[in-house]
């Protein structure tokens, strides 16, 4: 739930900071890999799922690690897509007025 959580997390602010602030690219890996880095933990991810193959559960571990890594992948399109609503809005707003 931590990695998706990031997933979401990472995709959703660095939308809405390219939408707000000049690019920078100190200011995106402060958040995309201080932040969110240390928010997430894919390493565990990978032990754990060593850990089961060695105690003989590897079907398990792989459903574990291709579960993870694509409900993770639709959390960062979702919060994506989430974080560019105000721009969606501005821009419908913006036809109105045409």
């Amino acid at each position: 739930m931590v990695n998706v959580a990031g997933a979401f997390g990472l995709s959703f602010v660095a939308v809405l900071l390219i939408e707000r602030l000049p690019p920078t690219r100190y200011l995106r890996s402060l958040i995309g890999i201080g932040f969110f880095g240390a928010y997430t933990t894919f390493s565990t991810m990978a032990m754990e799922g060593v850990r089961l193959i060695d105690s003989g559960h590897v079907e398990t571990a792989l459903i574990y690690w291709i579960l993870t890594l694509i409900i993770g992948q639709m959390a960062g399109v979702y919060g994506m897509w989430l974080g560019d609503e105000p721009a969606r809005r501005r821009q419908a707003a913006a036809n109105i007025h045409r």
